[in-house]
């Protein structure tokens, strides 16, 4: 038996048109018939006419009824792209198949597309891959061409061309006055052919094998259907392959026979326990059947709630997480800053008392003064320095251990002392800014962290005793949001200026320490 090819397509100018009597050409060089219709038009004429299109032909049928298409074994679609996807008349037409969704009319049929674009970048794979999500709501099978049987044309470059191993295609141009060229009607050919030989195959393996149910049109459950329905044994008549009722359990292929314990009932003190067991052994798979749809149905609820629930807990978690994340290693960034500004200083002083040792000279004179004329001390000041450094690095290592962002609330800024680790919220006081209404965000918290304010308020001690501008640090962040709205010259403008001025008092400040000692 011939498989039935129905070739389905929208053209506004005639582009599609083109290819689809392309495809049905490679259809008939296969031995086949295939049957040619339009996807109704739901633009009015006024119109088309202000958009210039051609008269639709008169002689291709348009296919009003969806049904139609349940009498064929595979359908080639025609489809020009809008923005990588169905046009609106497609999309209408899609809409009227509720009834093949429901009673599986289309299902495992067989289907190809082709496609015209307005450049090489409009949709040749893209609308074919979005197409295969309607294919699939329907249970149709998606046909490709392939590189195979047109290798040679889809690896030419020597011309423009359109067609993807997806299906056949042509480039209109983006004022449509491009027409499909030989080469993608050849490729339209092509798939038209092999597309009827892949549907052909199919079809001949049905009549040989047959795997369909007899009873086809039954519900999956007496529940679904109407009250008076009589069950299916008495209705039905099942083949050896689908016996899902269990009818006669010996026709189940390579199922255990349990006619053995279909033994006549026997009052419970005359039973044996073995024959009150096999008693209850199931004769029907619809237990089994029940079970296993509970357990997709389970898991299909967990992936539910996961993306409900455990997808939004993450992206909360992670939200508040970077905050305190950020704030921490601002606070750490300064405190290194301070242990390398310092401890470079009190190499150069070392340095600086050698060379003044064994040029005779003061250190006073090699060194410099301090801010405000006073004299640096030749004999203390590396030592002093040296003890700064050690000291400075003990607070970071300090710091770096409290500060830390540790998993299952060991220890940290998520310590269970701070954090409910059951649902993540936090267990300290968060007032919300005035500036921002009562709300709470993410850098309320961050900053009502105890650990964030102790240390805050460390760090900003220890970048006043060196004579850090504070403000100049904590401007690039909170700084930022009013400087959004700037020009983008102003902005580069700005933060390049806050830079040279931290620049200058880390250098300034921290080489030569405003210590008192």
């Amino acid at each position: 038996m011939a498989p039935k090819i129905a070739i389905v397509f929208y053209s506004m100018y005639g582009h599609i048109r083109q290819l689809a009597e392309a495809e049905k050409e490679g259809v008939e060089k296969a031995g086949g018939t295939a049957d040619l219709y339009q996807v109704p038009e739901t633009l009015p004429q006024e119109v088309l006419d202000k958009m210039h299109a051609p008269p639709k032909p008169a002689d291709i049928p348009i296919l009003e009824d969806p049904s139609i298409l349940q009498q064929y074994d595979g359908f080639l679609l025609g489809v020009p792209t809008r923005y990588g996807n169905f046009p609106a008349q497609w999309k209408a037409f899609w809409d009227k198949t509720g009834k093949q969704w429901s009673t599986g009319g289309f299902w495992g049929k067989y289907a190809g597309v082709f496609i015209s674009t307005a450049s090489a970048g409009g949709g040749q794979e893209s609308t074919a891959l979005a197409i295969i999500s309607t294919l699939t709501h329907h249970g149709i099978i998606f046909v490709p061409l392939g590189y195979y049987p047109a290798f040679g044309l889809l690896t030419d470059l020597s011309e423009v061309r359109g067609g993807s191993p997806w299906g056949a295609g042509t480039f209109a141009g983006a004022d449509g006055s491009r027409q499909p060229s030989d080469k993608e009607k050849e490729l339209a050919r092509i798939q038209g052919e092999k597309f009827y030989q892949t549907v052909a195959k199919s079809v001949e393996m049905r009549l040989h094998y047959p795997s369909e149910p007899s009873d086809r049109d039954l519900p999956f459950t007496v529940a679904v259907h109407s009250p008076d329905f009589a069950t299916p044994h008495d209705t039905a008549t099942h083949t050896s392959l689908d016996d899902v009722w269990a009818d006669d359990p010996a026709t189940i292929p390579n199922s255990p026979d349990f006619s053995q314990y279909r033994q006549p009932y026997q009052p419970e003190g005359e039973q044996s326990l073995l024959q009150r067991q096999q008693q209850q052994l199931p004769i029907s798979d619809v237990p089994r059947l029940q079970q296993s749809y509970t357990t997709l149905g389970y898991r299909d609820g967990i992936a539910e709630g996961k993306a409900k629930t455990a997808q939004a807990g993450f992206d909360e978690g992670y939200g508040l997480g970077a905050t305190l994340g950020a704030r921490a290693g601002m606070l750490l960034g300064v405190l290194e800053g301070l242990v390398g500004a310092v401890g470079l200083r009190a190499l150069q002083v070392s340095a600086a008392a050698s060379s003044a040792a064994a040029e005779g000279t003061s250190l006073s004179a090699v060194v410099g003064r301090r801010e405000g004329g006073q004299e640096d001390d030749d004999g203390n000041e590396g030592a002093i320095m040296r003890r700064e450094a050690v000291r400075l690095e003990d607070l970071l290592q300090q710091a770096r251990q409290e500060l830390r962002i540790a998993p299952g609330g060991n220890g940290g800024v998520f310590a269970a002392e701070y954090f409910d680790l059951a649902d993540g919220t936090w267990r300290y006081e968060v007032l919300g800014q005035e500036h921002r209404e009562g709300e709470v965000v993410f850098a309320d918290v961050a900053d009502a962290h105890p650990l964030v304010r102790k240390w805050d308020w460390i760090v900003k001690a220890e970048a006043a005793r060196y004579g850090i501008d504070w403000d100049v640090l904590k401007d690039e962040e909170v700084g930022r949001d009013e400087e959004e709205d700037d020009g983008e010259e102003d902005l580069a403008r700005g933060g390049k200026a806050r830079r040279e001025r931290q620049s200058r008092s880390l250098v300034r400040n921290a080489g030569v320490p405003a210590l008192d000692w």
